[in-house]
């Protein structure tokens, strides 16, 4: 029997080339997850949701294949038969080779003396 799929891409991953081809791609399975997430949720097939956006299956299929990325302009029609609104959140990326800076917890009292200074 193979290896297991998390194993071997840990594995994988230990590469940084490999590593930096697959954070660059992590935004387009964002979206695809989005889109699997969104019509998930409405309980909508992709022919039902293709009906809604009067277009056919195939094209939901390669929307939800994310290759090549859909439009903005498609991905906000498909949110929108889905009966969703696409809310963006925007984050801070450290600098490549960065180590990012673990967060302090603070315990309940300290926290809130922290926010009344």
């Amino acid at each position: 029997m193979g290896r297991p799929f998390r194993e071997l891409a840990h594995e994988l991953l230990q590469n940084p080339k490999v590593r930096a081809t697959y954070e660059a791609e992590a935004p387009r399975w964002e979206l695809v997850h989005t889109l699997l997430a969104a019509r998930a949720k409405a309980q909508l097939t992709q022919a039902q949701l293709a009906k809604r956006m009067g277009t056919s299956q195939s094209a939901i299929a390669r929307m939800e294949g994310g290759d090549p990325p859909p439009a903005m302009r498609s991905v906000l029609r498909y949110l929108a038969a889905c009966g969703v609104r696409w809310k963006i959140t925007l984050e801070a990326v450290p600098p490549a080779g960065a180590t990012p800076r673990p967060k302090r917890i603070l315990p309940r009292r300290a926290a809130k003396a922290a926010r009344a200074r």
